[in-house]
């Protein structure tokens, strides 16, 4: 990462004071059972046009 990159993030993080800890957490742990979840209303409703 370029170091005009790092500074950018350490802007925004610092500027609207984002938790770049809770935002890794989120991601790591919220988002896979969020994307099975949507994968899974896709899949029925596809099944559902279908019909």
């Amino acid at each position: 990462m370029s170091k005009q990159r790092r500074d950018y993030i350490l802007f925004i993080e610092d500027y609207f004071g984002i938790d770049l800890e809770a935002v890794w957490d989120t991601l790591r742990n919220n988002i896979p059972s969020f994307k099975k979840q949507v994968v899974k209303v896709l899949k029925s409703e596809k099944a559902l046009e279908e019909e």
